[in-house]
């Protein structure tokens, strides 16, 4: 088959059965810029609100494994995403990720479900009062549940056990919610996202409610440009932390406000699934504790290659001076689903830190 062709296949697959997975995806996003306030959501506490300028890189690996079977079937999911800053003001605060997630999947007449458990891990570059850097900050297990109503609809949720380095901090947590992905136009794909949490830690002051509202739309330019913005609003409360978190008023309690918008701007891609861009992001988390608030500017260069694929068709094949034919298939390329945003805005169930 010509390239072109095998595309179309896999797409007419999942058009003719909305249950239908790849047998294997994957998804590499490199990012490389600069931010204007490293500490902007990290995962320690912070000893003053002062901004760390950095020079930084991202990396963010995704990949998912289902084998070709009918009704219930087998799936792995594998995460690694890492955060380095090159400034010294900034290195302690780089990061790495790394999750697994196996489950069950299983497929009917309108109804798509999966079951997971997902393991998940944090290195923290920097150390504490204890130790050097690095250290393991935090491991978690829970148990994770999807369904995704027709085509547009997903309803989420997962529960478990968060262990951190400071044990005091170790958590049970509960947390889902809904999302909604829909073409408003031709050209328009918008994804809404609702969700909400509830944490219970081995020290009462971390205790913790809350909500997130994501919002993801996408344009289609001409010539193929992309153009894709993002909006994130949530609120977190500690009820138990009167005096806790800023001895000199005993009488507050904490409680986190957090807004974040993003834009990015997408070339036509220059090889399957390749796409390069520049991506803006302002975000600000006013506190009723000082020493939490942070303004942060992002700026950085994107690429972003995805792709999947399923082995029981033939091989591509281009032969020298092939030109492809377009099968109109690039309003497929529009829109990322539910589970997508959320895996990159993964962070938003938690809390509103960068990591956790």
């Amino acid at each position: 088959l010509y390239p072109e062709d095998r595309r179309a296949l896999l797409e007419l697959w999942r058009r003719r059965d909305p249950s239908y997975l790849p047998p294997w995806s994957f998804k590499l996003d490199l990012q490389a810029g600069w931010a204007h306030n490293a500490r902007a959501g990290s995962p320690v506490d912070p000893a003053a609100n002062v901004a760390a300028a950095s020079p930084t890189a991202q990396t963010a690996l995704w990949l998912r494994l289902a084998p070709p079977l009918h009704g219930l079937r087998p799936v792995i999911e594998g995460d690694l995403r890492a955060t380095g800053y090159s400034a010294p003001a900034g290195r302690p605060l780089s990061f790495a990720l790394g999750g697994v997630r196996p489950g069950l999947r299983l497929a009917g007449d309108g109804l798509r479900g999966l079951t997971a458990y997902h393991y998940e891990a944090v290195l923290l570059a920097g150390g504490d009062r204890y130790d050097d850097g690095p250290n393991w900050f935090y491991d978690a297990h829970r148990g994770e549940l999807e369904l995704e109503l027709g085509e547009r609809w997903t309803v989420f949720g997962g529960a478990g056990r968060r262990s951190f380095r400071e044990l005091g901090r170790g958590r049970y947590e509960v947390d889902g919610g809904v999302g909604v992905g829909f073409a408003p136009g031709a050209r328009w794909r918008l994804t809404l996202v609702a969700l909400g949490r509830w944490q219970d830690a081995e020290n009462r002051a971390y205790d913790l409610w809350g909500g997130t509202l994501l919002a993801a739309p996408e344009l289609r330019l001409p010539q193929a440009w992309l153009l894709r913005l993002g909006a994130l609003a949530a609120y977190d409360r500690y009820p138990h932390s009167r005096g806790y978190f800023d001895p000199a008023k005993p009488n507050r309690r904490r409680s986190d406000l957090l807004a974040r918008v993003s834009a990015s701007l997408f070339m036509p891609p220059r090889a399957e699934s390749v796409r390069l861009g520049l991506t803006y992001e302002l975000a600000a988390r006013n506190s009723s504790t000082a020493p939490y608030d942070f303004l942060d500017h992002r700026v950085l260069l994107k690429l972003s290659w995805s792709t999947s694929d399923d082995p029981r068709l033939p091989p591509a094949v281009a032969p020298p001076g092939h030109v492809p034919l377009d099968h109109g298939l690039a309003a497929g390329e529009l829109g990322e689903s539910v589970q997508e945003l959320l895996r990159q805005n993964e962070a938003a169930q938690r809390s509103q830190s960068c990591v956790e």
